[in-house]
Parts: C-alpha cells; sequence; structure tokens
C-alpha cells in the first residue's frame, strides 16, 4: 500500500560515518545506564500469538472513539527521520490500551548503509526511545514491507523496493534485528512481502531473524480479475498465497486488510467475510485492518460510515466470544 512518503534529509550519509560510529558508541554505553524497565513476565502487557486478535490503522486518533472495545493492535506507518510518532507508543500504553504494530519505513535511506552500520545511530536512538517509553508493552515492527517486484508491477512504490542484489535487504534486515535484540528482545519483527511466492523468497532474512510473516491483502477496484474476488476467502486462496504462507512455518499476520469498493452492501459482505475467514483459519494471528483511504483514490476506511462500522465491531465480538 502506498504511503505518502518523507523526503529524507540524509543525503550524503556516508560522508558522516565516522561521526555515527562515535554516536553508536556513546549510545551503547549510555545503555548500559538505562534500565530497560522492572516489570515482571505477570506484569507485562505480551502479544497472545496463541488467540486471534484484531487491530486497525489508526491516522486520527480520535476514531478509537468508534469502537465499543479498543482493538487488540493500533497500527501505523513511520518514515525514518520523518516526524516520529511516540505520542501514539504512549497512548497504546495508557491503561494498557493495545499492542502497537509500527510499519517502520526507510524511505530513501540506501539498504547497504543500514547494513553498514551508517545510520546507528538513528536506530539505536528509535529502539531505546520505544524501550523507555514503553518498557511494560511489546512492540511490533513491520520493517521496509512489499520489498519485491514482479513482472506485472508498473512501478515501485518504495525506494528499497525491487533490490537488484537482496542481500543488502537481508543484511540490513538481519543488522537491524541484532541491534534490536540487545537493547529490547520484547520487540517482534514481522517480514511482510506484498504477496508471498518465488518474487517474495530472496529477501526472506532466516527463521531465527523473523517472528511473524505478513502479507498485504488490500483489494481494490483495479486489481486485476477484481470482479472474482467477492469475499476474503477467494482473494487469499486463489491466488495462492495461504499455501505459500505456510511453508515458513511461522504464525502469520494479515497485516493489511481492506476493501476499495464504493457500494455499502458488498463492502459490509466482505468484511463479514473476512471474520468468518478468520476465525477457521488456525495459522493467521493477527488480522488488521486498513482504515485509510489512499493516495490513489482507492476507499478503505470503515471508521465513517456506521454500517460498516457496525460490520467490523459485530466481527471483534465474535472474535472475543471465541476467546471465552
Amino acid at each position: 500500500m502506498r504511503i505518502i512518503e518523507v523526503k529524507s534529509p540524509m543525503k550524503g550519509m556516508i560522508n558522516m560515518k565516522k561521526n555515527n560510529i562515535i554516536i553508536t558508541m556513546m549510545i551503547a554505553f549510555l545503555l548500559i545506564l538505562i534500565p530497560a524497565g522492572n516489570i515482571s513476565a505477570q506484569e507485562r502487557m505480551t502479544f497472545n500469538d496463541e488467540q486471534k486478535n484484531v487491530g486497525i490503522y489508526m491516522k486520527v486518533w480520535s476514531d478509537l472513539d468508534n469502537f465499543p472495545i479498543t482493538p487488540d493492535i493500533i497500527a501505523w506507518f513511520e518514515n525514518w527521520y520523518g516526524p516520529n510518532s511516540f505520542l501514539k507508543l504512549n497512548l497504546c500504553a495508557e491503561n494498557h490500551t493495545a499492542i502497537p504494530l509500527i510499519t517502520w519505513q526507510p524511505q530513501n535511506v540506501p539498504l547497504w548503509e543500514i547494513a553498514d552500520g551508517i545510520h546507528d545511530g538513528y536506530i539505536m536512538n528509535f529502539l531505546q526511545n520505544i524501550t523507555n517509553m514503553v518498557p511494560d508493552i511489546d512492540v511490533l515492527i513491520r520493517f521496509a514491507h512489499e520489498m519485491e517486484v514482479r513482472p506485472q508491477y508498473r512501478f515501485s512504490w518504495y525506494s528499497w523496493q525491487g533490490e537488484r542484489d537482496p542481500e543488502a535487504y537481508i543484511e540490513a534486515w538481519r543488522h537491524i534485528v541484532t541491534l534490536a535484540r540487545q537493547i529490547n528482545p520484547n520487540i517482534k519483527w514481522i517480514w511482510s512481502p506484498n504477496r508471498a511466492d518465488q518474487f517474495s523468497d530472496p529477501y526472506y532474512p532466516g527463521d531465527e531473524y523473523v517472528d511473524y510473516i505478513s502479507v498485504t491483502m488490500n483489494l481494490r477496484e483495479d486489481d486485476a480479475n477484481y470482479t472474482q474476488y467477492n469475499d476474503f476467502r477467494s482473494y487469499y486462496e486463489t491466488i495462492g498465497i495461504r499455501e505459500h504462507l505456510e511453508k515458513y512455518g511461522k504464525k502469520i499476520f494479515i497485516s493489511e486488510v481492506g476493501y476499495s469498493n464504493p457500494k455499502e452492501e458488498e463492502k459490509q459482505a466482505y468484511i463479514e467475510s473476512i471474520f468468518d475467514y478468520y476465525l477457521q483459519d488456525p495459522l493467521i494471528t493477527a488480522m488488521i485492518f486498513f482504515d485509510e483511504n489512499s493516495s490513489d483514490n482507492s476507499q478503505y476506511k470503515i471508521t465513517d460510515n456506521p454500517r460498516l462500522l457496525e460490520a467490523f465491531n459485530e466481527g471483534f465480538r465474535r472474535i472475543l466470544d471465541e476467546r471465552k
């Protein structure tokens, strides 16, 4: 899904490598002095992947007022070196409201620079801020998602997408996860191609560096064969994504799910079909609804429509009943 891109001011970072190494050493020293919190395992708000979790992307926080029960996961997008969204972390932490999921986008930051440690100062500061702000809550991070390119794609929509040498992607991913586990092992990492198939396989970082796998399942009107996908099952299974995802042997996130359709009754039925399918699939542990309208004029938002909102809330109630 294309998100508004923020141009990075960090051009020419290669000339600052020495300074970043010094910054990294200073931060590493400070990490020894700063405790990550003394919260016991019983008091932590942990992500439970043995249950069905429902989440939603929130751009406007007041949209949460539309839900009688706050979804399990609150998700948002965050660009590297752009305005941070730590306020949302605090809101998730308030009264243990929700597990945060950050789609962390290294827009205009070369992957080889990340792998070489040039951006370690920024990375470690970002991760340490998370640790200090929410020491008692698990955090999910979806880094550099939708990285693969297929022959039918007209263009790449992210700077990291379609990296000619997948090793750069893999090394950048492994470098970040290695740093993160030294700072906060309670951050969970979601590897999230656009689709799961032979085009995404070369970018897989390896089982030990990935906690969960996921795909984007937003369906819009200009998708090929759009009319044949009249429910979630037909879309998820027909193009072979489910079968390929399950080969990884990990619990699965549907990290973005939405249906852009101007016909309200069809959109409602599709939302209902998402919950129907979710309840019977044992490997999907999180279903994250994309409650935003995109720059390409795809209309996914549901919180501005009472009928669609009720379909979501009723589906979530079914999930909660299943947990009892």
